[in-house]
Protein backbone atom coordinates (compact mmCIF):
# COMPACT_ATOMS: atom_id res chain seq x y z
CA UNK A 1 0.00 0.00 0.00
CA UNK A 2 1.22 3.45 -0.86
CA UNK A 3 0.36 6.40 1.32
CA UNK A 4 -0.42 9.93 0.31
CA UNK A 5 -2.09 12.92 1.90
CA UNK A 6 -5.00 10.59 1.23
CA UNK A 7 -5.00 6.80 0.98
CA UNK A 8 -3.96 5.25 -2.32
CA UNK A 9 -4.20 1.49 -2.42
CA UNK A 10 -2.43 -0.24 -5.29
CA UNK A 11 -3.43 -3.66 -6.44
CA UNK A 12 -1.20 -5.51 -8.87
CA UNK A 13 -2.80 -5.27 -12.31
CA UNK A 14 -2.97 -8.81 -13.56
CA UNK A 15 -3.96 -10.04 -16.98
CA UNK A 16 -7.60 -9.33 -17.71
CA UNK A 17 -9.87 -12.37 -17.56
CA UNK A 18 -10.48 -14.02 -20.90
CA UNK A 19 -14.21 -14.12 -20.32
CA UNK A 20 -16.00 -11.32 -18.51
CA UNK A 21 -19.73 -11.10 -17.99
CA UNK A 22 -20.83 -7.48 -17.78
CA UNK A 23 -24.23 -7.17 -16.07
CA UNK A 24 -26.78 -4.74 -17.39
CA UNK A 25 -26.84 -1.39 -15.59
CA UNK A 26 -29.10 -1.44 -12.57
CA UNK A 27 -30.12 2.19 -12.66
CA UNK A 28 -31.44 4.06 -15.70
CA UNK A 29 -29.27 6.60 -17.51
CA UNK A 30 -30.07 10.29 -17.31
CA UNK A 31 -31.97 11.95 -20.16
CA UNK A 32 -31.72 15.70 -20.72
CA UNK A 33 -34.89 17.17 -22.18
CA UNK A 34 -33.62 20.53 -23.43
CA UNK A 35 -32.21 20.21 -26.97
CA UNK A 36 -29.19 22.13 -28.13
CA UNK A 37 -30.46 23.01 -31.58
CA UNK A 38 -28.40 23.62 -34.70
CA UNK A 39 -25.25 22.05 -33.32
CA UNK A 40 -22.78 21.36 -36.12
CA UNK A 41 -21.13 17.96 -36.04
CA UNK A 42 -17.36 18.10 -36.42
CA UNK A 43 -15.45 15.61 -38.52
CA UNK A 44 -12.38 14.27 -36.73
CA UNK A 45 -9.25 14.58 -38.81
CA UNK A 46 -7.23 11.52 -39.62
CA UNK A 47 -3.87 13.16 -39.04
CA UNK A 48 -1.01 13.49 -36.58
CA UNK A 49 -1.44 15.75 -33.61
CA UNK A 50 -1.09 19.48 -33.89
CA UNK A 51 1.46 19.94 -31.12
CA UNK A 52 1.76 23.71 -31.21
CA UNK A 53 -0.45 26.70 -30.60
CA UNK A 54 0.08 30.40 -30.26
CA UNK A 55 0.83 31.87 -26.82
CA UNK A 56 -2.74 33.08 -26.36
CA UNK A 57 -4.13 29.57 -26.65
CA UNK A 58 -6.14 30.14 -29.82
CA UNK A 59 -5.93 28.16 -33.08
CA UNK A 60 -2.72 29.00 -34.94
CA UNK A 61 -2.93 31.26 -37.96
CA UNK A 62 0.77 31.75 -38.64
CA UNK A 63 3.96 29.73 -38.41
CA UNK A 64 5.23 31.08 -35.11
CA UNK A 65 3.93 28.57 -32.54
CA UNK A 66 5.00 26.87 -29.35
CA UNK A 67 5.45 23.15 -28.71
CA UNK A 68 2.91 21.39 -26.52
CA UNK A 69 4.82 21.27 -23.23
CA UNK A 70 5.88 24.91 -23.52
CA UNK A 71 2.26 25.82 -24.15
CA UNK A 72 1.24 23.93 -21.00
CA UNK A 73 3.68 26.07 -19.00
CA UNK A 74 2.05 29.19 -20.41
CA UNK A 75 -1.35 27.84 -19.42
CA UNK A 76 -0.13 27.40 -15.86
CA UNK A 77 1.09 30.98 -15.68
CA UNK A 78 -2.54 32.06 -15.82
CA UNK A 79 -3.58 29.52 -13.17
CA UNK A 80 -3.54 32.05 -10.34
CA UNK A 81 -5.87 34.29 -12.31
CA UNK A 82 -8.10 31.37 -13.22
CA UNK A 83 -8.39 30.10 -9.69
CA UNK A 84 -9.26 33.60 -8.49
CA UNK A 85 -12.44 33.00 -10.52
CA UNK A 86 -11.76 36.12 -12.59
CA UNK A 87 -10.61 34.19 -15.64
CA UNK A 88 -13.11 34.38 -18.49
CA UNK A 89 -14.04 30.76 -19.05
CA UNK A 90 -17.16 28.73 -19.84
CA UNK A 91 -19.68 28.87 -17.00
CA UNK A 92 -22.47 26.72 -18.45
CA UNK A 93 -22.63 23.33 -20.08
CA UNK A 94 -23.62 24.97 -23.34
CA UNK A 95 -20.58 27.23 -23.31
CA UNK A 96 -18.22 24.37 -22.49
CA UNK A 97 -19.78 22.25 -25.23
CA UNK A 98 -19.27 25.00 -27.82
CA UNK A 99 -15.68 25.53 -26.70
CA UNK A 100 -14.88 21.86 -27.08
CA UNK A 101 -16.61 21.72 -30.43
CA UNK A 102 -14.60 24.70 -31.68
CA UNK A 103 -11.35 23.08 -30.57
CA UNK A 104 -12.24 19.83 -32.30
CA UNK A 105 -13.21 21.55 -35.52
CA UNK A 106 -9.83 23.32 -35.45
CA UNK A 107 -7.94 20.05 -35.12
CA UNK A 108 -7.35 20.00 -31.37
CA UNK A 109 -8.70 18.68 -28.07
CA UNK A 110 -9.82 21.45 -25.71
CA UNK A 111 -7.66 20.17 -22.85
CA UNK A 112 -4.62 21.37 -24.83
CA UNK A 113 -5.65 25.00 -24.23
CA UNK A 114 -6.13 27.47 -21.37
CA UNK A 115 -9.73 27.77 -20.08
CA UNK A 116 -10.54 30.97 -22.01
CA UNK A 117 -9.70 29.60 -25.46
CA UNK A 118 -12.05 29.95 -28.46
CA UNK A 119 -14.00 32.61 -26.59
CA UNK A 120 -15.76 33.94 -29.68
CA UNK A 121 -17.28 30.49 -30.26
CA UNK A 122 -18.93 30.15 -26.85
CA UNK A 123 -19.21 33.51 -25.05
CA UNK A 124 -22.78 34.30 -26.16
CA UNK A 125 -24.03 30.72 -26.10
CA UNK A 126 -27.43 29.99 -24.57
CA UNK A 127 -29.20 26.68 -24.14
CA UNK A 128 -27.84 23.33 -23.09
CA UNK A 129 -26.77 20.28 -25.11
CA UNK A 130 -28.78 17.16 -24.37
CA UNK A 131 -27.31 13.84 -23.29
CA UNK A 132 -27.10 12.42 -26.80
CA UNK A 133 -25.25 15.50 -28.03
CA UNK A 134 -22.71 15.14 -25.25
CA UNK A 135 -22.31 11.47 -26.15
CA UNK A 136 -21.70 12.44 -29.78
CA UNK A 137 -19.05 15.01 -28.84
CA UNK A 138 -17.23 12.66 -26.46
CA UNK A 139 -17.21 9.96 -29.12
CA UNK A 140 -15.75 12.32 -31.71
CA UNK A 141 -13.06 13.56 -29.32
CA UNK A 142 -12.12 9.96 -28.51
CA UNK A 143 -12.03 9.00 -32.19
CA UNK A 144 -9.88 12.03 -32.95
CA UNK A 145 -7.36 10.99 -30.30
CA UNK A 146 -7.43 7.39 -31.53
CA UNK A 147 -6.41 8.53 -35.03
CA UNK A 148 -3.56 10.70 -33.76
CA UNK A 149 0.05 9.98 -32.99
CA UNK A 150 0.05 7.36 -30.25
CA UNK A 151 3.47 8.23 -28.83
CA UNK A 152 2.28 10.60 -26.12
CA UNK A 153 1.00 9.62 -22.70
CA UNK A 154 -2.79 9.69 -22.67
CA UNK A 155 -4.92 10.06 -19.56
CA UNK A 156 -8.71 9.77 -19.34
CA UNK A 157 -11.05 11.15 -16.69
CA UNK A 158 -14.41 9.38 -16.60
CA UNK A 159 -17.34 10.53 -14.50
CA UNK A 160 -20.09 13.09 -13.94
CA UNK A 161 -20.13 16.89 -13.60
CA UNK A 162 -17.30 16.87 -11.06
CA UNK A 163 -15.00 15.37 -13.68
CA UNK A 164 -16.53 17.37 -16.54
CA UNK A 165 -15.54 20.69 -14.96
CA UNK A 166 -11.96 19.80 -14.07
CA UNK A 167 -10.06 22.91 -15.24
CA UNK A 168 -7.80 22.15 -18.19
CA UNK A 169 -4.87 24.14 -16.82
CA UNK A 170 -4.87 22.18 -13.58
CA UNK A 171 -4.69 18.64 -14.95
CA UNK A 172 -1.44 16.75 -14.31
CA UNK A 173 1.36 17.91 -16.58
CA UNK A 174 3.10 15.96 -19.31
CA UNK A 175 -0.04 14.11 -20.39
CA UNK A 176 -2.69 14.59 -23.06
CA UNK A 177 -6.08 14.46 -21.33
CA UNK A 178 -9.38 13.15 -22.67
CA UNK A 179 -12.29 14.27 -20.48
CA UNK A 180 -15.20 11.81 -20.60
CA UNK A 181 -17.36 13.42 -17.93
CA UNK A 182 -21.06 14.20 -18.43
CA UNK A 183 -23.06 16.30 -16.00
CA UNK A 184 -25.63 14.32 -14.04
CA UNK A 185 -24.44 10.93 -15.21
CA UNK A 186 -24.69 7.78 -13.13
CA UNK A 187 -22.69 4.59 -12.82
CA UNK A 188 -25.07 2.92 -15.26
CA UNK A 189 -24.49 5.75 -17.71
CA UNK A 190 -20.73 5.23 -17.47
CA UNK A 191 -21.16 1.53 -18.08
CA UNK A 192 -23.13 2.18 -21.25
CA UNK A 193 -20.61 4.59 -22.77
CA UNK A 194 -17.21 3.13 -21.92
CA UNK A 195 -17.01 1.81 -25.46
CA UNK A 196 -16.85 5.41 -26.78
CA UNK A 197 -13.09 5.47 -26.15
CA UNK A 198 -12.40 1.79 -26.84
CA UNK A 199 -9.92 2.57 -29.63
CA UNK A 200 -7.74 4.87 -27.53
CA UNK A 201 -4.60 3.73 -25.72
CA UNK A 202 -4.60 5.41 -22.30
CA UNK A 203 -1.90 4.85 -19.73
CA UNK A 204 -4.16 5.94 -16.89
CA UNK A 205 -7.92 6.22 -16.35
CA UNK A 206 -9.40 8.09 -13.37
CA UNK A 207 -13.00 7.17 -12.51
CA UNK A 208 -15.37 8.97 -10.16
CA UNK A 209 -19.11 8.24 -10.09
CA UNK A 210 -21.95 7.27 -7.79
CA UNK A 211 -23.19 10.46 -6.16
CA UNK A 212 -25.93 10.97 -8.76
CA UNK A 213 -27.09 7.38 -8.24
CA UNK A 214 -27.56 8.11 -4.54
CA UNK A 215 -29.38 11.37 -5.30
CA UNK A 216 -31.82 9.43 -7.48
CA UNK A 217 -32.55 6.87 -4.80
CA UNK A 218 -30.37 4.01 -6.01
CA UNK A 219 -29.13 1.49 -3.50
CA UNK A 220 -25.51 1.23 -2.41
CA UNK A 221 -25.45 -2.28 -3.84
CA UNK A 222 -26.42 -1.05 -7.30
CA UNK A 223 -23.57 1.47 -7.24
CA UNK A 224 -21.13 -1.25 -6.18
CA UNK A 225 -22.28 -3.66 -8.89
CA UNK A 226 -22.21 -1.04 -11.63
CA UNK A 227 -18.74 0.21 -10.71
CA UNK A 228 -17.50 -3.36 -10.47
CA UNK A 229 -18.78 -3.87 -14.01
CA UNK A 230 -17.13 -0.61 -15.10
CA UNK A 231 -13.79 -1.81 -13.72
CA UNK A 232 -14.06 -5.16 -15.48
CA UNK A 233 -14.98 -3.61 -18.78
CA UNK A 234 -12.14 -1.08 -18.53
CA UNK A 235 -9.64 -3.83 -17.73
CA UNK A 236 -10.85 -5.86 -20.68
CA UNK A 237 -10.88 -2.86 -23.00
CA UNK A 238 -7.57 -1.34 -21.78
CA UNK A 239 -5.54 -4.15 -20.17
CA UNK A 240 -2.34 -2.07 -20.04
CA UNK A 241 -3.90 1.02 -18.44
CA UNK A 242 -3.55 1.98 -14.79
CA UNK A 243 -7.12 2.33 -13.50
CA UNK A 244 -7.82 4.53 -10.49
CA UNK A 245 -11.23 4.43 -8.81
CA UNK A 246 -11.71 7.61 -6.79
CA UNK A 247 -13.87 7.77 -3.70
CA UNK A 248 -17.27 9.41 -3.81
CA UNK A 249 -16.87 12.88 -2.33
CA UNK A 250 -18.83 13.92 0.77
CA UNK A 251 -21.60 16.51 0.52
CA UNK A 252 -23.32 18.98 2.82
CA UNK A 253 -26.75 17.40 2.24
CA UNK A 254 -28.60 15.67 5.06
CA UNK A 255 -30.11 13.33 2.47
CA UNK A 256 -26.60 12.13 1.55
CA UNK A 257 -25.02 11.52 4.96
CA UNK A 258 -21.28 11.17 5.17
CA UNK A 259 -21.45 7.91 7.10
CA UNK A 260 -23.38 6.28 4.24
CA UNK A 261 -20.92 7.58 1.65
CA UNK A 262 -18.06 6.42 3.87
CA UNK A 263 -19.42 2.87 4.09
CA UNK A 264 -19.96 2.81 0.33
CA UNK A 265 -16.40 4.00 -0.25
CA UNK A 266 -15.10 1.18 1.93
CA UNK A 267 -16.94 -1.29 -0.28
CA UNK A 268 -15.59 0.38 -3.43
CA UNK A 269 -12.05 0.15 -2.03
CA UNK A 270 -12.55 -3.57 -1.44
CA UNK A 271 -13.89 -4.04 -4.98
CA UNK A 272 -10.95 -2.14 -6.46
CA UNK A 273 -8.43 -4.28 -4.59
CA UNK A 274 -10.28 -7.45 -5.57
CA UNK A 275 -10.22 -6.44 -9.24
CA UNK A 276 -6.53 -5.51 -9.19
CA UNK A 277 -6.91 -1.75 -9.69
CA UNK A 278 -6.14 1.27 -7.53
CA UNK A 279 -8.41 3.09 -5.11
CA UNK A 280 -7.85 6.76 -4.29
CA UNK A 281 -9.56 7.94 -1.10
CA UNK A 282 -10.06 11.70 -1.27
CA UNK A 283 -12.27 11.92 1.81
CA UNK A 284 -9.82 13.32 4.36
CA UNK A 285 -8.92 16.33 2.23
CA UNK A 286 -12.55 17.34 1.68
CA UNK A 287 -14.13 16.80 5.13
CA UNK A 288 -14.57 19.51 7.74
CA UNK A 289 -14.66 19.03 11.50
CA UNK A 290 -18.36 18.13 11.40
CA UNK A 291 -17.92 15.40 8.81
CA UNK A 292 -19.33 17.43 5.91
CA UNK A 293 -17.87 18.67 2.64
CA UNK A 294 -15.78 21.71 3.56
CA UNK A 295 -17.86 24.84 3.02
CA UNK A 296 -14.98 26.76 1.44
CA UNK A 297 -14.57 24.09 -1.27
CA UNK A 298 -18.11 23.97 -2.65
CA UNK A 299 -20.58 26.13 -4.55
CA UNK A 300 -23.76 24.41 -3.40
CA UNK A 301 -22.88 21.63 -0.98
CA UNK A 302 -22.22 19.15 -3.78
CA UNK A 303 -20.21 20.70 -6.62
CA UNK A 304 -16.69 22.06 -6.23
CA UNK A 305 -15.60 25.66 -6.56
CA UNK A 306 -12.16 26.79 -7.72
CA UNK A 307 -10.64 26.06 -4.30
CA UNK A 308 -12.16 22.58 -4.30
CA UNK A 309 -10.67 21.82 -7.67
CA UNK A 310 -7.30 23.09 -6.47
CA UNK A 311 -7.37 20.52 -3.66
CA UNK A 312 -8.39 17.71 -6.01
CA UNK A 313 -5.90 18.65 -8.71
CA UNK A 314 -3.01 18.87 -6.26
CA UNK A 315 -3.74 15.30 -5.19
CA UNK A 316 -4.10 14.12 -8.79
CA UNK A 317 -0.74 15.64 -9.72
CA UNK A 318 1.03 13.87 -6.86
CA UNK A 319 -0.71 10.56 -7.53
CA UNK A 320 -0.10 10.80 -11.27
CA UNK A 321 3.60 11.46 -10.71
CA UNK A 322 3.71 8.34 -8.56
CA UNK A 323 1.92 6.27 -11.21
CA UNK A 324 4.41 7.37 -13.86
CA UNK A 325 7.30 6.32 -11.64
CA UNK A 326 5.65 2.95 -10.97
CA UNK A 327 5.16 2.34 -14.69
CA UNK A 328 8.79 3.22 -15.37
CA UNK A 329 9.93 0.84 -12.66
CA UNK A 330 11.44 3.61 -10.55
CA UNK A 331 9.07 2.82 -7.67
CA UNK A 332 7.54 -0.51 -6.65
CA UNK A 333 3.81 -1.08 -6.93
Amino acid sequence: MLTHVCMLTFGLITQAPTSITIPSPITPGIDFSVPFASTPKPSPRNQHWNLSVNPDGFPPDSGNYLPFLQRRKIARKVEATFFSDAFNRPRTGGQLYRQRLAALQSGYIYTQFPPNSFESAWLNTSGQPNYDEWISLLKQEAEFIATGDGNRRLGIVLGDSLSLWLPTNGLPEGTLWLNQGISGDTTSGLLRRISLFANTRPEVIYVMAGINDLRRGSTDLSVQMNLNAVIRQLRSQHPDAQIVIQSILPTRFATLPTDRIGRLNQELAFIARSEGVQFLDLTTDFLDGEGLLRQELTTDGLHLNHQGYQVWQRILQQVDNRLIQVRRGVLPI
